[in-house]
């Protein structure tokens, strides 16, 4: 998370992160696991968190690290972005409605790796807006149990698939030193499917879509 230090207008003419830069973020979520279907298995599928039925939105942490080039020494105000984000546990569990009745707790943890453009808006002053998008790869890792009440088993998977991800971005970076650039920034990423694999009972849940909505809190190096 970004501590900011204040500056003026007359502190710093522009953030100062024109050529190459590194940096991190912390990636506080609200995620969304969309378009369940158990397959091979009993009936129809609906999610259940916490005893709310149909609710599949909740928070998730995630950690990100960059390294970048702003292009404004070429006379183009755009910077260019490789990003690699891990997203930690996301509870996808669900209930097939049967009969009979099963119920699968998954865990779902996620890899990205984003090329990401931004177009800056230069203002002359210590903070500068931004709008960007993102095109890249992620892994979605779902750890899953199943249970119902006619077995005593609990079978359990771990499955990994691989999917394209696209994201749209916009935000503003900030002069915190002359070397130092914070930013705050509002991310939408689409990260693809979510797969179980098999169960040893043949069925399996999958989703469409993983969604989240990201808080963008950064602190960047300019070199």
């Amino acid at each position: 998370m970004v501590v900011c230090v204040l500056a003026t207008g007359s502190a710093f003419a522009d953030v100062n992160d024109l050529g190459w830069y590194a940096g991190f973020c912390a990636v506080p979520t609200v995620a969304q696991i969309e378009d369940e279907t158990v397959m091979g298995g009993p009936g129809g599928v609906f999610r259940l968190r916490d005893g709310d039925l149909g609710s599949d939105r909740q928070a998730v942490i995630g950690g990100a690290a960059m390294v970048g080039y702003h292009w404004s020494k070429h006379g183009l105000p755009v910077r260019t972005e490789l990003e690699y984000t891990h997203r930690f546990q996301l509870d996808f569990d669900t209930v097939a409605s049967g009969p009979p009745k099963v119920g699968y707790k998954t865990d779902v943890t996620s890899d990205t790796v984003m090329l990401n453009l931004y177009l800056d808006i230069s203002t002359d002053y210590w903070w500068r807006p931004y709008l960007g998008v993102g095109l890249g790869w992620s892994r979605n890792h779902a750890d899953s149990q199943r249970g119902d009440s006619s077995s005593l088993a609990r079978p359990k998977t771990n499955n990994a698939v691989n999917n394209f991800a696209f994201s749209a971005a916009a935000g503003l970076r900030f002069a915190i030193t002359s070397d130092w650039v914070g930013e705050i920034g509002y991310r939408y990423i689409n990260l693809g499917e979510i797969d179980t694999g098999a169960f040893s009972t043949g069925d399996r849940i999958t989703a469409d879509n993983y969604t989240s909505h990201d808080l963008v809190l950064g602190l960047v190096y300019a070199f």
